[in-house]
């Protein structure tokens, strides 16, 4: 069976399938960053059997077969710090990355409240910010919180006046769910009373 060389675009980045002796990592990316012809590869003094062949224990039929299949050697640089790049020849490659995929990330947004009382409840902050996420981005996310140790002391009149400044600055201290529940009910007793107003104009013959 012929060897099929299979050469990916400039700048592909993603999950790449290789053939054995190459293995790639398919827990991580690659880009192929370059693209270069054997022959060229040659003329500019580089023994492409000995450099890229022999230490995969493949034969000079291999490499042979390969170069009269038209084959580019391809660079795949790791995408993450710490991932090797690695120098593959195009038949070995038996798949590219899909470049209609769209990239997502890991997004985390940190909010640092800065010293706070360690009896504040937090319990209302963290679930406004969960209704928060899902209202303006649709996503259901995990608020935690995480507390350090202030290497500096505060003294009780000093906790008092932040205490006092803290309270005072708050204007809104019921969550969304809450505020819905409350409209829902303000809805359903100005529906009742134009119900009972409505009954009061037919009994009297003003409403058909």
């Amino acid at each position: 069976m012929a060897n099929i060389s299979i050469v990916p675009p400039l700048n592909a980045k993603g999950i790449y399938t290789l053939r054995t002796p190459w293995v790639s990592d398919l827990t991580h990316e690659y880009t192929c960053i370059a693209v270069r012809r054997f022959e060229d590869l040659a003329t500019a003094g580089v023994d492409v059997y000995s450099e890229y062949y022999s230490p995969k224990s493949l034969t000079q039929q291999n490499y042979l077969d390969d170069l009269n299949a038209g084959a580019m050697l391809v660079t795949l640089a790791g995408a993450n710090t710490g991932v090797a790049t690695m120098y593959v020849p195009s038949t070995y490659i038996a798949q590219y990355p899909n470049q209609s995929t769209v990239e997502y990330k890991y997004t985390v947004v940190g909010v640092n409240l800065g010293a706070l009382y360690s009896g504040v409840d937090l319990s209302n902050f963290v679930e406004q910010v969960g209704e928060l996420a899902v209202s303006v981005l649709g996503v259901v996310a995990p608020v935690t919180v995480n507390t350090a140790t202030l290497v500096t002391t505060v003294t009780a009149e000093q906790h008092e006046i932040a205490e006092a400044n803290r309270q005072a600055a708050i204007t809104n201290n019921t969550t969304l769910s809450s505020r819905i529940v409350d409209l829902e009910n303000q809805l359903a007793a100005s529906k009742a009373t134009n119900a009972r107003m409505a009954q009061i104009l037919r009994d009297h013959g003003l409403l058909t």
